[in-house]
């Protein structure tokens, strides 16, 4: 008797210290249920789904690269029509490679082609439907009417927003710039640039050979526009820092020293004898940033279970959630798919894989006492 009341006291012991470890910890509950999955589209699947976008009518728009079309869906996930139209129909990646190499130049000469090459950003303003096809940006209607092309004078182009205001906002290097972030006009021009790179740290800086252009290693990896906030979120390749602009200036950085392995945004190539050959960007998945009216939440992988594909199995992610830029705690989440957007009412939306095919689905986020979420 004397020793199972000895054990339950232990177990009590433990259970009471674990909760006081994670209330240190600041552990915030975190629950995701599903209420859509989006797998085909009119019998057609998916081949490379890549982003996510949705309207204020709950209308969701399907990215794939490699069909080089969006698909459109109703809030319940009816099937609508395409947007875009593919240069080719090219079943893999390497095919859409040799053909953007060979023919892709020709292709992007005209100021008005409605096909697209290797779409990779998906933007929606008041009604139109924004694609950026590798250096150029397509725009058109809902129902896949064509409306222009802008053509892009940048040396790479990352990211694409349309602001709340309806300016055509870019990521990516532009020659003689020093700005991560360029507002566009209509004609393809450079209006006003903004948004800082981050800075080498100084054990590669001092090991970086004189060639390699520090603007191509100090690119975000990854970017966030948020409507509702009106703001800009840059994160670090290097480091946990999220630099957050508004207006074109800096207002705030969130920046944690725990939980965190800094994920290199590309690798420097040297041959044999150490002489510099280029930069690549990485293709592991960042971490991503979302942020609505009430949240900013930050996802990563935990290390051990990082992937390199999209759609890949994940085991769990952690998510730090900050209001008003201050952090109110961690949460982990297991997930078989990768995060790809949040939507105005709090929706997060995931890539997965099942039995080999490509699921996009809805999820509700359902925070603890500590804080209060959708």
């Amino acid at each position: 008797m004397g020793r199972r009341i000895f054990c339950l006291m232990v177990g009590l012991c433990l259970i009471w210290g674990l909760e006081g470890l994670a209330k240190s910890l600041n552990q915030i509950p975190l629950e995701l249920t599903t209420v859509l999955a989006i797998k085909e589209a009119a019998g057609e699947s998916f081949s490379f789904p890549l982003e996510v976008v949705v309207n204020e009518e709950g209308e969701i728009y399907i990215l794939d690269t490699l069909k080089a079309v969006a698909f459109r869906f109703d809030k319940s996930g009816r099937f609508l029509n395409h947007i875009g139209q593919p240069v080719a129909q090219l079943e893999t990646l390497a095919e859409k490679k040799k053909y953007f190499q060979e023919r892709g130049a020709e292709a992007m000469k005209s100021q008005d082609v409605p096909s697209l090459i290797a779409p990779k950003k998906i933007c929606y303003h008041q009604g139109k439907i924004y694609i950026l096809d590798t250096r150029r940006i397509n725009i058109y209607t809902q129902e896949n009417e064509f409306i222009s092309s802008i053509t892009l004078p940048c040396l790479t182009a990352e990211w694409l927003f349309v602001n709340k205001a309806g300016e055509i906002v870019v990521g990516g290097l532009v020659k003689n710039s020093d700005k991560v972030l360029h507002l566009i006009t209509s004609q393809g021009q450079i209006g006003e640039s903004f948004g800082e790179y981050f800075g080498l740290p100084l054990r590669d800086e001092l090991k970086a050979p004189a060639e390699l252009d520090p603007r191509m290693v100090g690119l975000p990896i990854h970017c966030f526009y948020s409507g509702e906030r009106d703001e800009y979120y840059l994160l670090s390749p290097f480091a946990y820092q999220v630099d957050i602009y508004k207006n074109q200036t800096r207002v705030a950085q969130l920046a944690q020293k725990k939980n965190y392995i800094g994920l290199m945004g590309g690798m420097v190539h040297l041959d044999a004898s150490g002489r510099y050959l280029g930069y690549g960007r990485s293709v592991m998945d960042p971490p991503r940033i979302f942020a609505s009216n009430e949240h900013i939440m930050i996802f990563y992988l935990q290390p051990k279970e990082s992937g390199s594909l999209p759609g890949e199995s994940r085991k769990v992610y952690q998510v730090d959630l900050y209001r008003d830029y201050e952090y109110q705690g961690t949460a982990k989440l297991p997930l078989e798919g990768e995060p790809l957007a949040l939507d105005a009412a709090g929706y997060i939306y995931l890539l997965e894989k099942q039995d080999s095919a490509y699921v996009v689905s809805k999820n509700r986020l359902t925070f603890g006492e500590d804080s209060s979420g959708r």
